[in-house]
């Protein structure tokens, strides 16, 4: 496919030590695209002009087949974050992540717990902030004053947690003299800290294995992540706050934070991935302190850290992404006229197999699940076959936007005069049921027809595993026609399917 990294670009209006959080997008960017390309996908990287003409003009130029979003903001703010990504929708350019509603609401932190504590989930009470002037009785103190609409703990510091009102006003008036959105106070919960990331794997909620801060070094009483302890590496706050995977939890509250993850993941509507953070009441009762729709997506940060501990490296995380993102991607332009009977959809192409195809089609094979691995090694054997024209096995490749996305092998059978097998369909996890698999079939079909076929018969085993492979040749019109017991194990049996209707 290609896939377009989009990007923030506003280095040069971020302000202090709050650029560094904005630089880093830049790196993740670059980390992205490399893997990207390393997967097979033609894949580029745009930094977001601030000017919304020439955005829109290079979005419609690179005409990519997918946006992997990374704008955390446009124009200097990050409050324009959901705009990008609404412009995304209008120009009808699917991306990853979450939609921008999704990314709006995430961003107003107020709004969040409103909707979480209409769910059930515990949130810390707090009080919006514009003014100072607002009446923050019904607060406990202490209390935490931070930015209401920031992330990547902008405007977080030891000097956040207060005490008394006196400072609560103060502290709201410098955060709404630097960042919009205003100011969000709240009660401050002592207890430990966690992240729970969660990623979506071929259309599964994932959980993830669950983080710690370590504050048990942090100086002070207090003990927060600031924006120092995530983006200066120089300070003491830094070091002081380790961040771990939390490998003693007992078993309950391991069970709660997970679960509280989905369901917040789900009451918000996230999608693709995110992050959802608790912090432990002095009860020991876990409580949602924010959640990320956009989290660092980084090789070092905590998301791919959590996915290396789920046993995904950044280069199977990054595919995990495009894939869940790709299953929305319609697999032709809308169009009210009837394709051609026997031709695919417009946006695939069926071609002759070539070298290039070799590596897409091997990480297919190992992508659906259904395969072994020693069918794998026979297929890409006679793939290897295919593409030194060393044998009577024939191959069609469907390619969208220059990326292999399926195949099928087929030839021959020996000793027969017009009777071929079907050896081999197989097509990318993120477009099965799209068509693709019936396009391969039907243009195997029409080639076996123009050199006299006569028969086409298709060999699958009885396994559960296979039912969607069954269930796919049956829609087809193919019927079994014989059936030999115990055939690859005892209680697998080979069935033959053979085409006896029109689908």
């Amino acid at each position: 496919m290609r896939v377009l990294v989009l990007v923030n670009d506003d280095a040069a209006a971020a302000e202090g030590a709050d650029r560094a959080a904005v630089e880093d997008v830049l790196a993740t960017a670059a980390a992205i695209e490399s893997e990207l390309r390393a997967l097979g996908h033609h894949a580029a990287c745009l930094r977001a002009p601030h000017d919304l003409a020439e955005l829109v003009s290079l979005l419609t130029q690179a005409a990519p087949d997918l946006v992997f979003n990374q704008v955390e903001s446009w124009r200097g703010a990050s409050r324009h974050e959901s705009s990008v990504a609404a412009l995304l929708a209008m120009l009808r350019l699917e991306h990853t992540g979450s939609t921008a509603e999704v990314l709006a609401l995430v961003r107003d932190k107020a709004h969040t717990k409103a909707v979480l504590a209409a769910q059930g989930l515990r949130v810390s009470p707090s009080v919006r902030a514009w003014t100072g002037a607002e009446d923050f009785s019904s607060l406990r103190l202490p209390v935490i004053v931070k930015p209401a609409s920031e992330d990547a703990s902008q405007g977080l510091s030891r000097a956040s947690v207060v005490s008394d009102e006196a400072a609560i006003r103060g502290r709201v008036l410098e955060l709404v003299a630097r960042y919009d959105g205003g100011a969000l106070v709240e009660e401050f919960l002592p207890g430990r800290e966690f992240n729970v990331s969660l990623l979506e794997v071929d259309g599964a909620l994932v959980t993830l294995p669950i983080r710690e801060i370590d504050f048990r070094n942090f100086p002070g009483p207090h003990a927060l992540l600031t924006y120092a302890s995530k983006w200066d590496p120089s300070s003491g706050e830094y070091e002081a706050t380790p961040v771990r995977l939390a490998s003693d939890l007992d078993k309950v509250l391991s069970a709660r934070l997970e679960r509280d993850a989905r369901r917040a993941f789900r009451a918000l509507g996230l999608r693709d991935y995110g992050r959802v953070d608790f912090r432990l009441d002095a009860a020991g009762v876990p409580h949602v302190l924010e959640v990320n729709a956009n989290p660092d997506f980084g090789p070092t940060a905590g998301l791919a850290s959590a996915a290396a501990a789920h046993g995904l490296d950044y280069r199977e995380l990054v595919r995990a992404v495009v894939v869940q993102a790709a299953r929305r991607l319609p697999l032709a332009p809308a169009s009210t006229s009837k394709p051609k009977s026997g031709r695919p959809p417009s946006a695939v192409g069926l071609h002759a197999i070539a070298s290039h195809h070799r590596d897409p089609l091997a990480r297919i094979l190992a992508a659906t699940g259904a395969f072994t691995a020693e069918e794998i090694d026979v297929a890409l054997e006679l793939i290897d076959l295919g593409i030194a024209g060393k044998d009577t096995y024939q191959f069609l490749v469907a390619e969208r936007a220059g990326q292999a996305v399926g195949y099928a092998c087929f030839g021959p059978t020996p000793l027969t005069d017009g009777t071929f097998d079907l050896y081999w369909i197989a097509v990318d996890p993120a477009l099965q049921g799209s068509g693709v698999g019936q396009a391969l079939l039907r243009a195997a079909e029409a080639a076996i027809r123009s050199q006299g076929g006569r028969k086409l018969l298709i060999e699958t085993a009885s396994k559960p595993e296979y039912a969607p492979t069954r269930a796919f040749y049956e829609r087809a019109g193919y019927h079994v026609v014989a059936r030999i017991s115990d055939f690859y194990r005892v209680g697998d049996h080979k069935l033959i399917y053979e085409r006896t209707r029109e689908p």
